[in-house]
């Protein structure tokens, strides 16, 4: 990857660069019980400098859910990825269209989704962007 300051971060134009993106939240209760539920993410992401903006595009994506009990607390919480059914199945096929993340100085200045695009999908994408960010006025 070629580094500049410019509107875009490290992305040579032309380029494609595919990404895995795993991603996983869970929340429980910590006493004897060790309940816990939780949702993860798993695509490939792909990113390409087109001019003056960045084209993200998420792939391949499949969930996993859990909802149940560890038998010890710090143990890896098991999860299950699978192509997504029914309403999930939708919500996959939405976010896995385009976007365009415009940056400047490495920073996110605007993003540019399908205009039938909704908030859960938005919400995916604008995560994903962030990761890309770099503070290029900080760096220099």
């Amino acid at each position: 990857c070629q580094l500049y300051a410019g509107k875009v971060p490290a992305f040579d134009k032309g380029k494609r660069y595919i990404y895995e993106y795993r991603g996983r939240v869970a929340t429980g209760v910590s006493d004897d019980v060790h309940q816990l539920s939780g949702f993860g993410f798993i695509a490939k992401v792909w990113v390409q400098n087109d001019n003056d903006d960045v084209v993200m595009k998420i792939t391949d994506a499949k969930m996993g859910t859990i909802n149940g009990k560890l038998e010890h607390l710090m143990d890896e919480i098991p999860m299950d990825y699978k192509d997504p059914e029914g309403a999930k199945a939708a919500m996959s096929q939405e976010v896995q269209k385009p976007f365009w993340v415009e940056y400047d100085d490495g920073k996110i200045k605007a993003l540019y989704f399908d205009k039938t695009d909704k908030t859960p999908e938005w919400n995916v994408k604008k995560a994903l962007a962030t990761l890309f960010q770099t503070d290029f006025k900080r760096s220099v």
